[in-house]
C-alpha cells in the first residue's frame, strides 16, 4: 500500500476532479485565444514548475520560481530582469520580452524568459491556503490556467519502497523547497541517534516502544561538537541517500498492518537533558508493513554478505544502518565484520551496532574472533566495557598481533597492551620483540600508544627503548618518557620545552611538573626564561609559581 496522509478518498477525489475540470476548461480557453490571435499558446504543466531543483508542491508568496515548457516566449528570445523599482513582485518588471506570468489574477516578478523557460518571483499577494491558478501570457496569448496549491510548503513523509516485517524500513523526508536544512544521515550519536529529529511511531493510536538496541550509549558517551551534526564522510553521499532515516532501527516492524509515523524538529536530540526546542511537526502519515516471504531476510543478507566490505561512504548511509535491527545471527557475521573495515568511523559505527544483540551472545563472537583473526580497536573497547577486569586477558589474546602487518589489527593489539598497563610477563616480552616492527609499520598514533604500553611496564629495558625512540626524533613518544619519571630524562626533556619560543610544547610542561615534581623547577624556569610564545610563557610562569 503506498504511503499516505489522513484525509477521506472522498475529498482527494472531489478535490483532483475540481483540478481537472479547471485545468480542462482553461485548456480550451487558451486554444481559443490561440486560435483568434494566429499564434501558438504557451503550454506548461504543474510538473514544469519547479523551486530550485525539484518540483514545486506550492505556490508561496515571494517564492522564486521556474515554469519549463512550450512557447513561453517567441523563438530564439533570451531576456533577464533586473531589480528596478517596477511594480512586479520584489521590483522586477511585471512584463519581460512579451512575456508575463499570472498567479491567481496577479503579476508575478520577471526575473528571465526564454521559449521553453521562465524565471519568476511569485507575487507578494499569492495566498496562503487554497488553489491558485499559473498561466503563462505570451505576446498577448495566455496558456491553460495550470492549478496549484498556494502557501508554504510543508515537511512530507513517505516511505521507501515497500515495507516488509524483519527488513529495513526507511523514511523518506521531503524538506520544504528554500528551507536550509536537509536529513544527512548517520549523525554522530550512533545508527538510532537521529540528531535533531524525533520520530514516533504508532499504531492503532497507541505509541509504540523503542527498540533496546537503540541505547548504544549505556556504556557511556564522549562527545565534542555539534551534537545534532552527521558523520564528516571521505566523499559525498549519493542523492538517494540523502533525506532518509532507518525507521527499523528505533522500532520493531515484526507483524503485518498499518501504522502511522511522524518527525518533529528539536532544538537538542530527543531524552537529553538539554532544553528541548520544539520546532516544525509533520502530519502523521500512514503506510503499510508487509508480511515478509519465506527466508526473504535470509536471502538478502546473502546477497549483503557476498559484497565483502564496501567504501566508507555507502557502509555508513546505507549497508549498515540496513543490516542493523534484527538481532539474529547473519546480521551479526556482517556487522562484525566491519570492525576490521580501515576506516575509523566505520568500525565506531559497527561498535555501536552491536547494541542490537545480547552482550554475551557479542562478546562469544568477540573472543573468537580475537583469537582466530586478531583484534581491532574497537572490538578492544567492546571486551573492557561489558567485562570489568578482563583488560590482561584480552591483551594475552591479543599479544601475538603486535607483529601484525594489518593496519587496523596492529592498532588493536597496541591498544589492548596500553590498556592493559602493559599486561603480565607474556605481554611485556611480545612488546619488546615487537619494537622495531611498530616503529617501521604503525603510524603516529600507534606509535605513541605503544611508548606508553611499554612506559606501563616500568621495566628497565622498556625505559631504554622508549628514550631511544625519543632520542631518534620520535617526537610522539615524548609523553610516554616524561610518564616514567626518571629524573636522568629531565635534560632531554626539558630541551624541548623551549623549542620553536616554548609554544609547540607548551602543553607538555604540566606533564613534566607531574612527573618529577621540584626537580623540574630549574628546567621550568630556564624554558620560561628562554620562551616568546605568549602562552607556553604564561603556563611556565604558573607552573613555576606553583612548585614553589
Amino acid at each position: 500500500m503506498v504511503a499516505q496522509k489522513e484525509e477521506t478518498l472522498e475529498a482527494r477525489a472531489v478535490s483532483e476532479i475540481e483540478m481537472t475540470i479547471r485545468a480542462g476548461v482553461g485548456a480550451m480557453a487558451a486554444a481559443l485565444c490561440a486560435w483568434a490571435a494566429g499564434g501558438q499558446a504557451p503550454r506548461f504543466g504543474a510538473d514544469g514548475v519547479t523551486r530550485g531543483e525539484r518540483r514545486a508542491r506550492t505556490v508561496e508568496a515571494g517564492a522564486l520560481m521556474t515554469i519549463y515548457g512550450e512557447h513561453l516566449a517567441e523563438a530564439g528570445t533570451r531576456c533577464e530582469g533586473a531589480r528596478d523599482g517596477s511594480p512586479g513582485a520584489a521590483g522586477y518588471p511585471e512584463e519581460l520580452c512579451g512575456t508575463r506570468v499570472l498567479v491567481g489574477g496577479k503579476a508575478a516578478g520577471m526575473i528571465y524568459v526564454s521559449e521553453g523557460q521562465v524565471n519568476f518571483q511569485a507575487p507578494g499577494e499569492t495566498p496562503d491556503s487554497g488553489v491558485v491558478e499559473v498561466r503563462v501570457v505570451a505576446g498577448g496569448v495566455a496558456s491553460a490556467g495550470v492549478p496549484m496549491p498556494a502557501g508554504a510548503e510543508k515537511t512530507e513523509l513517505s516511505i521507501e519502497g515497500t515495507a516488509y516485517t524483519g527488513m529495513p524500513v526507511w523514511l523518506r523526508v521531503d524538506p520544504p523547497a528554500g528551507r536550509p536544512w536537509e536529513i544527512r544521515y548517520p549523525y554522530v550519536l550512533g545508527p538510532a541517534g537521529f540528531g535533531c529529529n524525533d520520530v514516533e511511531v504508532r499504531r492503532d493510536g497507541k505509541a509504540m516502544p523503542r527498540q533496546p538496541g537503540a541505547r548504544w550509549e549505556r556504556h557511556g558517551i564522549v562527545f565534542a561538537g555539534n551534537i545534532c551534526g552527521s558523520y564528516g564522510l571521505r566523499e559525498e553521499p549519493e542523492k538517494r541517500v540523502l533525506n532518509r532515516l532507518p525507521l527499523h532501527l528505533l522500532y520493531r516492524f515484526e507483524e503485518p498492518g498499518i501504522y502511522e509515523v511522524r518527525l518533529t524538529l528539536l532544538g537538542a536530540p530527543a531524552g537529553f537533558a538539554v532544553q528541548e526546542e520544539e520546532g516544525e511537526a509533520t502530519e502523521w502519515m500512514r503506510f503499510e508493513v508487509h508480511e515478509a516471504g519465506a527466508g526473504q531476510r535470509a536471502e538478502w543478507l546473502r546477497g549483503v554478505r557476498a559484497r565483502g566490505l564496501v567504501r566508507e561512504t555507502e557502509a555508513l548511509t546505507d549497508l549498515l544502518p540496513a543490516v542493523l535491527g534484527v538481532a539474529d545471527e547473519e546480521s551479526l557475521g556482517i556487522v562484525t565484520a566491519y570492525l576490521y573495515h580501515t576506516s575509523r568511523s566505520v568500525r565506531g559505527f559497527a561498535l555501536k551496532g552491536l547494541s542490537y544483540w545480547p552482550e554475551e551472545e557479542v562478546r562469544r563472537r568477540l573472543e573468537r574472533m580475537l583469537k582466530e583473526t586478531g583484534p581491532s580497536e574497537e572490538m578492544v573497547r567492546f571486551l573492557g566495557w561489558t567485562r570489568k577486569g578482563s583488560e590482561g586477558e584480552t591483551a594475552r589474546a591479543a599479544a601475538p598481533y603486535l607483529e601484525s602487518d594489518s593496519p587496523v589489527v596492529l592498532a588493536g593489539a597496541i591498544r589492548a597492551a596500553e590498556w592493559a598497563r602493559g599486561g603480565d610477563a607474556a605481554v611485556r616480552e611480545a612488546l619488546m620483540a615487537a619494537a622495531g616492527h611498530v616503529m617501521e609499520k604503525g603510524d603516529e598514533e600507534d606509535r605513541a600508544a605503544f611508548a606508553m604500553a611499554l612506559a606501563a611496564t616500568k621495566d628497565e629495558r622498556a625505559h631504554a627503548m622508549v628514550r631511544g625512540f625519543v632520542e631518534s626524533g620520535r617526537e610522539e613518544t615524548l609523553i610516554a618518557l616524561v610518564s616514567m619519571g626518571e629524573a636522568g630524562d629531565l635534560p632531554l626533556v626539558a630541551a624541548k620545552l623551549s623549542d620553536d619560543g616554548g609554544g609547540r610544547w607548551a602543553f607538555l610542561a604540566g606533564y613534566v611538573m607531574r612527573s618529577y615534581g621540584k626537580a623540574a623547577l630549574p628546567y621550568l624556569r630556564n624554558a620560561l626564561a628562554k620562551a616568546t610564545d605568549a602562552g607556553a610563557r604564561r603556563e611556565l610562569g604558573r607552573l613555576s609559581k606553583a612548585g614553589e
